[in-house]
């Protein structure tokens, strides 16, 4: 369940932000203070902090969207 949370955490706060640093860094530091008492290995919380920091990125990304229209790409496909 708390790595479900971290994820979770992770997700919402880069998809409000729309940074993935920024995401990550407050997930961990919301998260860090309880990662003791729930028995799960700090590197597996770190990884579903990561994993979540990194949803739907293209998605949210300003990189993603400025490089699309600088090479002239379409999100449609072919």
């Amino acid at each position: 369940m708390s790595i479900l949370l971290a994820w979770f955490v992770a997700a919402v706060l880069h998809f409000a932000i729309g940074s993935v640093s920024v995401g990550a860094i407050t997930a961990a530091g919301i998260i860090g203070p309880v990662v003791a008492s729930t028995g799960v290995d700090p590197v597996v919380i770190a990884l579903a902090i990561a994993s979540g920091a990194m949803f739907a990125l293209h998605v949210n990304s300003n990189f993603f969207w400025m490089f699309k229209s600088l090479l002239g790409l379409s999100t449609k496909g072919r």
